[in-house]
């Protein structure tokens, strides 16, 4: 009698652990470190939608500022200032004081305060653009840009002598210049 061997055909190698293949543990180990960089980019993506909703809310604030201040932009612009003698008497701006802004802040110019400051004197038909170089602080005022003034000016003619004052803003005027009438 013949003995039925109970060794079959060789098994063939299935690719399978714990019933999973390998190319499901594959996806499985990739599957954690892609989690984790997705989490972080989403963390980093989220901070930066935050800062950006921050910033557009800011923004949208300064704009709705801007629009309301935009009706009174053209009267806070410095304009050059002149000062102009159309009288027939000589003119001496004995003081004189400017408001002005640089860019960033609200600048002033006082020339009482001012040891540099000479009184400048014009003859009739006379135009004088007033401005200060001077080493002293707050005595600095090259440009001659004015927003809102003050002045002092003495009017000398034959018959007397008529000290003046006079405060304002600034809008250019006749040709840019202060008439002096």
């Amino acid at each position: 009698m013949s003995q039925k061997s109970t060794e079959g055909a060789p098994r063939k190698k299935s690719g399978k652990f714990l019933g999973l293949t390998w190319g499901t543990w594959v996806a499985l180990a990739l599957l954690i470190p892609v989690s984790v960089m997705t989490f972080n980019l989403y963390r980093g993506w989220s901070a930066l939608r935050g800062q950006r909703n921050a910033q557009v809310g800011t923004h949208n604030v300064l704009v709705e500022r801007n629009r309301v201040l935009g009706k009174v932009f053209d009267n806070l612009q410095n304009k050059q200032f002149q000062i102009c003698n159309k009288t027939a008497d000589t003119v001496t701006v004995n003081w004189l004081a400017a408001a002005y802004h640089d860019g960033r802040q609200i600048r002033y110019f006082d020339s009482s305060r001012c040891r540099d400051w000479r009184p400048p004197v014009l003859v009739p038909g006379d135009a004088r653009f007033p401005t200060l170089n001077s080493d002293q602080e707050n005595c600095n005022w090259t440009n001659g840009d004015v927003v809102y003034y003050a002045m002092q000016y003495t009017r000398e003619s034959e018959d007397a002598v008529n000290t003046i004052n006079f405060v304002g803003h600034f809008k250019g005027y006749d040709r840019d210049c202060h008439n002096v009438q």
